[in-house]
């Protein structure tokens, strides 16, 4: 069957990942459905129609997934670093389950679930985990019940940190404020961290939507880089044009801070602290081994386009 025969569905189309993946599944030759809840913010380009859908309308559910032949799931909310367990419960596990239910009315083939690296360490320090990872993981354990029930094919992606132009997350906070010099040289920090572009998320997406050899697996995603904080904050000064100053902050300083932040609901809280202080590694080798997926982006390369996009 050709590109051409297959119309896909990008649930959270208007997102940072989802307005991209839209773009290069046409690129690809997909015909490509958008879902969005508000059709207004999502801007209609050559090829991609909108319609709406939203997860908790099982009748808006059934007309997105009517005709489709993959469904690439992004729709949900974010992960916010606070302890919303009934949010998540509601918007990422009832929710996933509502589309799934459609898509397998509707006689889709297949569902490439985005879940998160936090779900990988709810499975593996389930008392340590995040509510957030812990809901990813309870809806991506609901999907492959179906999948071994031959209801329809499932495969799993949980992809780091993502970046790129419009990025969210920590990283684009730390660039932002120190592009607005309001942020202090950072400590000492030897922690090492896995990241990917959403260039190379695309594509690994379209491996795990394609591939028969995707069906059935968790597949996680990182560019097979290691950055260190240090490092990641040295290039965004010297992006701006910038000298970074030659001292480090105390790192009491930005435990504090991030105290703070956390007591104010602000941004960069005691997530953010603990994502600066810890390593945070994910190893792609299998997705690279078994689908060939080739990363091809770092983050270095992309700080331009990152920083003129704020």
């Amino acid at each position: 069957m050709n590109a051409s025969d297959q119309t896909v569905l990008v649930t959270g189309a208007s997102g940072f990942i989802g307005c991209r993946l839209c773009a290069f599944l046409k690129q690809e030759g997909y015909p490509v459905r958008a879902m969005v809840r508000q059709p207004q913010t999502f801007h209609d380009f050559d090829g991609v129609t909108s319609c709406y859908g939203d997860l908790e309308d099982p009748d808006s559910l059934a007309q997105a997934c009517d005709r489709v032949h993959t469904v690439y799931h992004l729709a949900g909310v974010a992960h916010t670093g606070r302890s919303w367990q009934p949010l998540y419960q509601r918007m990422i596990v009832d929710a996933t389950e509502n589309l799934l239910e459609a898509a397998i009315a509707a006689g889709v083939k297949r569902l490439v679930y985005f879940s998160s690296s936090l779900a990988t360490a709810a499975a593996l320090h389930p008392k340590l985990a995040t509510a957030y990872g812990l809901a990813k993981l309870e809806a991506e354990k609901n999907l492959q019940k179906a999948q071994q029930r031959g209801a329809i094919e499932i495969a799993i992606l949980r992809p780091v940190n993502v970046y790129g132009p419009g990025m969210k997350g920590n990283i684009a906070t730390m660039i932002r404020l120190i592009q607005k010099r309001r942020l202090p040289p950072l400590p000492r920090l030897q922690n090492r961290l896995s990241l990917v572009s959403v260039k190379d998320l695309c594509r690994a997406a379209l491996l795990t939507g394609t591939l028969s050899r995707a069906v059935g697996n968790t597949w996680l995603v990182s560019d097979g880089r290691s950055y260190r904080i240090n490092d990641i904050e040295a290039a965004v000064y010297q992006a701006l044009g910038r000298k970074k100053p030659g001292w480090h902050s105390p790192r009491v300083v930005l435990y504090l801070a991030a105290l703070g932040a956390e007591i104010l609901g602000k941004e960069m809280g005691l997530k953010t602290w603990q994502n600066l202080v810890n390593d945070n590694l994910i190893d792609s080798r299998k997705l690279e081994s078994e689908l060939g997926f080739r990363p091809g982006a770092s983050l270095y390369d992309e700080l331009p386009a990152i920083i003129a996009a704020l």
